[in-house]
């Protein structure tokens, strides 16, 4: 399984390419059920998507230094994460297999899940995340 080092001014941490995609995935849901998003947001979303098909294995970068460089633009993207995280803890510890291979556009480039999903490696994900861009502003 493909791995990336998902980071923000030289931190960051390792993580699985299939569950940065996937928490990706939940994160541009919640996205489009907010209310409004800023301008820049709606360019970002559109890279975050690519991110989330499969097309970078071993690669996946989140180019934090161009798109976070405001303290509005990194309130903006952690309440986005907290409402994800809001969004997952309302669900059942399993995720079901179903679920989660929605999000799989493509199957040549990314992971057919073949079993229900521990809802905390999402979690676990956005939270390190989270944590990521909280120390770096």
């Amino acid at each position: 399984m493909a791995t990336s080092f998902i980071e923000f001014s030289e931190n960051g941490f390792w993580e699985n390419d299939s569950i940065t995609e996937i928490s990706l995935s939940y994160l541009l849901l919640v996205s489009e059920q907010m209310e409004s998003t800023p301008e820049w947001f709606l360019e970002y979303k559109e890279f975050l998507r690519t991110i989330s098909l499969g097309y970078f294995p071993s690669y996946i970068h989140f180019n934090f230094e161009d798109w976070l460089i405001s303290r509005d633009r990194i309130d903006f993207f952690i309440n986005l994460i907290d409402n994800t995280l809001k969004y997952l803890e309302k669900k059942d510890s399993e995720i079901p297999q179903e679920e989660i291979n929605l999000f799989v556009k493509n199957s040549k480039l990314q992971m057919i899940w073949r079993k229900d999903v521990d809802k905390m490696l999402f979690v676990n994900f956005l939270e390190k995340l989270r944590e990521l861009i909280i120390n770096k502003s």
